[in-house]
């Protein structure tokens, strides 16, 4: 899978990939940018795509209230669908996260996985979870999803990136999933990052799961990130 889509710019102005023009001089319009507001970066949903407007939904962590951003420019259906999931920076005309908004699009990328389940696969057949090293990398679960953010050298067009759930693990009560990925440093390093977002409801439609496992790899070793499936544990998210 390559992975030059989930690289994302948090100075890069929305495009006509993503959004069609409109014409318009209130807050939302992307060609008169304030330098000294707030940029945020979130992983949404795609909830509607209307003739003048895009909507994004997203919750900010577990259960939190849902958030509903409101963008005066329709999305590029070309290249966007309802129910996609991606990683937008923005400017919100509140100058607050985390509330319902419109907002001002700054930079646009699609997410590894895209919202859908995770793929189960075999040890033999993914090298044995090998993977490379990731940086300050950031798992939540928002709602029926898990998200992950991480930083790395190693170039976007040369990179793969996917989560794959253990088949031998898939029916235990903590299944475990890999996040694998690999490709070629950049020969001018820089930190680009990536994003992956997945839906954990098929996971969840299995009784006799009652969490699940992320693993993956840091320059200081393999990490261990678990989810309690709701109502399973008042216990937070652990990181091991």
């Amino acid at each position: 899978m390559n992975t030059k889509n989930f690289l994302l710019s948090l100075i890069a102005v929305a495009t006509a990939f993503s959004f069609t023009s409109c014409n318009s001089d209130g807050p939302n319009d992307p060609s008169k940018p304030d330098n000294n507001r707030p940029v945020f970066t979130d992983i949404v949903t795609v909830s509607a795509i209307n003739t003048n407007s895009t909507v994004f939904t997203f919750r900010k962590i577990d259960d939190s209230p849902l958030v509903t951003l409101t963008v005066n420019q329709a999305a590029n259906t070309a290249n966007v669908k309802v129910g996609d999931r991606l990683a937008i920076s923005y400017y919100s005309d509140k100058n607050q996260q985390y509330v319902d908004a419109g907002i001002t699009v700054l930079g646009i990328s699609s997410t590894a996985g895209n919202g859908e389940n995770i793929p189960v696969g075999k040890a033999i057949d993914n090298s044995n979870w090998f993977t490379s090293t990731i940086s300050r990398p950031v798992l939540q679960r928002s709602g029926e999803y898990v998200n992950v953010q991480f930083f790395s050298d190693m170039y976007p067009t040369s990179v793969k990136l996917r989560m794959v759930l253990d088949e031998n693990t898939v029916h235990d009560s903590f299944p475990n999933a890999y996040i694998l990925f690999n490709g070629s440093y950049a020969q001018s390093p820089a930190p680009y990052v990536y994003f992956m977002s997945y839906s954990l409801q098929e996971l969840w439609d299995d009784s006799n799961v009652q969490g699940l496992n992320i693993i993956y790899q840091t320059n200081e070793g393999k990490k261990t990130f678990t989810i309690n499936r709701p109502g399973n544990s008042q216990e937070k998210p652990v990181e091991k």
